[in-house]
């Protein structure tokens, strides 16, 4: 079997669902075979997860829904890999020493992201053939065999019609927004981002600010590069200097724009399933 794999602990949208979304979409898009397989699945998700594919992307006729197949945690044991996909630690943590492969040349890819380096959130390779686990990070903080640039499948986003002209402001793990007169920001309304995933989310702003308020490491945000392919004004915080995925991704933004951010068929993850 083909499959990336995803531990639902949250029935609620994060930057870690939109990531699995989207490889098991480009991953659909080169081998119909490809499965999600969601562990602790239940029919709330099962329609989050169908009604945010269908808000956000262009399907065409990909078949999605029968390639997402819902398992109890101790049914992993079933199942014999040729090529897994992992992109959470936290489904990393919740799979440890439950993921069995078919042979000797099947390969467990994972997308490190922050608590990899941490021997609780970590595959031991010892416990499989010689090249059969491989880590592919993007930030310098993350353990990593492969440096690796995560993509978006911007191929697929739907296009927007109009935008408001209004800021969505995002202060990660941050209820205090006690800083927002002394930023100077444009006289616009202002709506904040929540856990809960808003239906056409990128209608509702023109102009995108991240505040960080060192409540939280954030490993690697997406809505910076999302935002940018929707052509929104970006405004980034970061006062106290905080060296993490935000930092980095708005360097690299800045620097590179959407260069080397495409998900599709050329990218050495995804040709690992084809």
């Amino acid at each position: 079997m083909k499959a990336v794999l995803f531990y639902n602990h949250l029935n609620s949208v994060n930057g870690a669902v939109i990531d699995v979304i989207e490889y098991f979409l480009a991953l659909l898009d080169q081998n119909k075979n490809v499965k999600l397989l969601v562990i602790n699945y239940n029919y709330k998700f099962k329609s989050i997860i169908e009604n945010l594919i269908k808000d956000r992307y262009i399907i065409d006729n990909l078949n999605f829904k029968d390639n997402i197949i819902n398992i109890n945690k101790g049914n992993l044991l079933h199942y014999k890999f040729d090529r897994l996909l992992i992109l959470d630690y936290t489904t990393l943590y919740r799979v440890k020493g439950l993921i069995r492969i078919k042979n000797d040349k099947s390969k467990i890819i994972i997308l490190s992201d922050l608590h990899t380096d941490n021997k609780k959130y970590v595959i031991s390779k010892k416990l499989y053939p010689d090249g059969c686990v491989n880590y592919y990070g993007e930030m310098p903080f993350v353990y990593k065999d492969h440096q690796y640039n995560m993509k978006f499948l911007f191929s697929r986003y739907k296009m927007i019609k109009n935008a408001k002209e209004t800021i969505l402001l995002h202060s990660p793990e941050n209820i205090d927004y006690s800083f927002i007169p002394n930023l100077n920001l444009p006289n616009k309304p202002i709506i904040y981002k929540t856990g809960q995933h808003k239906q056409n989310l990128f209608e509702l702003f023109d102009t995108f600010v991240y505040y960080h308020a060192n409540k939280w490491y954030d490993p690697r945000p997406r809505l910076m590069h999302e935002c940018a392919f929707y052509n929104k004004k970006i405004i980034y915080f970061n006062n106290t200097n905080v060296i993490d995925g935000s930092y980095y991704r708005y360097k690299d933004l800045i620097l590179n724009g959407l260069k080397n951010r495409w998900l599709n068929g050329d990218d050495e993850v995804i040709k690992e399933f084809i």
